[in-house]
């Protein structure tokens, strides 16, 4: 929602049961969760060496 138009897109789109632009919507927000998740580990294991991934 915070790009211009994106929010205000993925409302209409659910007001209207436009289901392909949801699934594209919701599969990228995954997609920036998944990311976000991945740089919090590299980071926090960068951040304390105790921390071993194998």
């Amino acid at each position: 929602f915070n790009r211009p138009g994106v929010g205000r897109l993925l409302a209409n789109s659910l007001f209207r049961r436009d289901y392909p632009v949801i699934q594209g919507a919701l599969l990228l927000l995954i997609f920036a969760v998944m990311m976000g998740n991945l740089i919090a580990d590299i980071l926090y294991a960068y951040a304390d060496p105790q921390i071993r991934y194998n």
